[in-house]
């Protein structure tokens, strides 16, 4: 008889704890919430220049137009460098004005890539990409978000976000 209480009351601590670790609810500051979105170029502007060492150092601005979870502009300044071995690196400040699930705002972010070009400087499939977004802060009804996200291929982001303090 003891042996089947002690059963009892250890499946009724399974269930309690099972309910406890259930996620219920949408956004909070607690629980960040997966968003994606896609970019679409509308405006882009390029300066290049060789430097001593034969790297090419690539400074641009563009402007991209988001599509999904994120609805609206990404304005982008960034350098990228590419090194002769093939190796480059990215480093991107970007804002983005607009909504993230309904709410309305403007975000600053920061992005870095790195990789390799195996052909350069021929033209050629950047590979292996790692993409990552960092977001610093926002104004309007995004200035409590708090996340960051991946760029899971090219253009294609996946970002997770939490809206509080």
């Amino acid at each position: 008889m003891k042996a089947r209480g002690v059963l009892t009351v250890a499946v009724i601590f399974a269930l309690v704890i099972g309910m406890l670790m259930t996620q219920v609810g949408t956004v909070s500051a607690k629980r960040p919430v997966e968003t994606t979105f896609t970019n679409s170029f509308v405006d882009i502007s390029i300066e290049l220049e060789e430097l001593p060492s034969g790297a090419i150092r690539i400074t641009y601005s563009v402007v991209l137009s988001a599509t999904g979870d994120w609805v609206g502009d990404w304005e982008v300044s960034g350098v990228a460098i590419l090194s002769p071995s093939g190796a480059y690196s990215h480093y991107l400040i970007l804002t983005f004005t607009g909504t993230i699930l309904g709410k309305e705002g403007t975000l600053k972010t920061r992005s870095t890539l790195h990789g390799s070009w195996p052909g350069f400087p021929d033209v050629g499939t950047l590979e292996p990409r790692v993409s990552k977004l960092t977001i610093l802060g926002g104004t309007g009804d995004l200035s409590n978000v708090h996340g960051h996200g991946i760029e899971e291929e090219p253009l294609t982001w996946r970002v997770w976000i939490s809206f509080g303090p």
